[in-house]
């Protein structure tokens, strides 16, 4: 079974959540540093909830099933919207490479209406 460290100091339970902060002093580690160690911890499997209650949140192991299901939610709306996001951003540059490729077709019909070349397709 993998070693993991984080997730083994972390607190059982969401009303016990230890927040980003917390955690960052404990470790010794920056903020960039500690979300990347939980990344690759989740990755290779470990259980690490996270909450971003008004009362605090932050990151802790799931006390029962229904900890699970609400992280679940949260993380499934999470990754919605930011497909979202990335689909718009993704129409909006089809919509520019599109105007640019007429703008060049524009363009290159002027360039051989001043110069008299003659095409022929």
């Amino acid at each position: 079974m993998e070693h993991f460290a984080i997730f083994e100091m972390l607190p059982e339970g969401c009303e016990n959540a230890i927040s980003r902060r917390n955690l960052m002093t404990v470790l010794g580690m920056s903020d960039r540093s500690l979300r990347l160690a939980i990344a690759a911890e989740r990755k290779a499997g470990a259980l690490i909830l996270s909450s971003t209650a008004v009362d605090g949140g932050g990151y802790y192991r799931p006390a029962n099933p229904e900890e699970i299901a609400r992280f679940v939610s949260s993380m499934e709306r999470r990754a919605k919207s930011t497909f979202a996001a990335v689909s718009n951003a993704r129409k909006e540059l089809k919509r520019i490479e599109q105007q640019e490729r007429e703008g060049r077709d524009c363009g290159e019909c002027r360039e051989q209406e001043t110069t008299g070349d003659n095409v022929v397709l």
